[in-house]
């Protein structure tokens, strides 16, 4: 098989370095003319924006993925006129904007902290008010590893916080804030669902995580958590997974608390960081 990957750091490297064994042809596309997966695989240098440039890049090729979300949805639905792109736009279109995966979650049943939009210093203010402090104010997008993220504990926090995350700008798709309610939890833990084209599921042992100032430090296999929540974190990757129509691996990062599970977001992969793979994802 000929897969194309949009997207030649570290990700991308493992992805090309899983698929060796299996006699798969891999082709990356990336901004960087000297990225680290270049190493393993052919790379065209390009940006995700280029329409044109991902069109010569597809040609040839039997799939397209990406080794990260933030790649635009609008290049990604213009490279599947062309060839089939797994997982779908769809799945990044909502991972990509927190306001849009939690209405998501929500929409399923599936329990999130309370969260509020926020474009307005007022609305900030409102919102605060209505859930209390701590909360934790968010950008809508592009934040990851703690970036793009403040901790609310006091109210004189609030206009500060917000002068420093508020997006400015003619490209609204970068606007916006995100107020969410502070969730104390027992442990952070997550569930990797992997969904073939024909629907069929499958799930690895729920993980329980350990960030240090927003980046994981720690994985454990299994979480030390209860039989049931395990089988109740494979229903709602399942319930996610079915509801997307997603064809790859995805990861629902939860929380736990007492014997509740809280999502707290959602990251649409082909793989998995732990370089993990199951036959037929693609």
């Amino acid at each position: 098989m000929k897969i194309g990957v949009l997207g030649a750091g570290q990700l991308g490297r493992m992805l090309a370095l899983a698929a060796l064994p299996r006699a798969h042809e891999i082709r990356l596309f990336d901004p960087d003319p000297d990225p680290c997966a270049a190493a393993i695989a052919p790379v065209q240098c390009g940006d995700f924006g280029d329409e044109r440039a991902l069109a010569r890049f597809a040609v040839g090729l039997d799939v397209v993925t990406c080794e990260f979300e933030n790649v635009s949805v609008a290049a990604l639905e213009a490279v599947q006129t062309l060839v089939p792109v797994f997982p779908k736009p769809f799945s990044f279109a909502v991972a990509q904007d927190r306001l849009v995966e939690k209405g998501f979650l929500n929409g399923l049943g599936i329990q999130t902290a309370p969260y509020a939009r926020v474009d307005t210093l007022a609305e900030l203010e409102s919102a605060a008010r209505s859930f209390g402090l701590p909360a934790i104010l968010k950008t809508r997008r592009m934040g990851y590893d703690g970036r793009g993220q403040k901790v609310l504990r006091q109210e004189t926090e609030l206009a500060g916080a917000f002068a420093a995350l508020a997006v400015s700008g003619a490209d609204a798709t970068d606007a916006g804030l995100i107020l969410e309610g502070f969730v104390n939890f027992d442990r952070e833990v997550s569930v990797l669902g992997v969904r073939s084209r024909t629907g069929e599921m499958r799930f690895y042992p729920l993980c329980e995580n350990e960030h240090h100032d927003g980046i994981l430090a720690v994985t454990r296999v299994p979480a030390r958590v209860p039989a049931t929540l395990e089988e109740a974190s494979k229903v709602l990757s399942a319930k996610v997974l079915g509801a997307l129509d997603h064809v790859g691996v995805l990861c629902v990062e939860l929380f736990q608390k007492g014997d509740k599970l809280i999502a707290n977001e959602i990251a649409p992969r082909v793989h998995n960081s732990e370089h993990w793979t199951i036959e037929g994802a693609t």
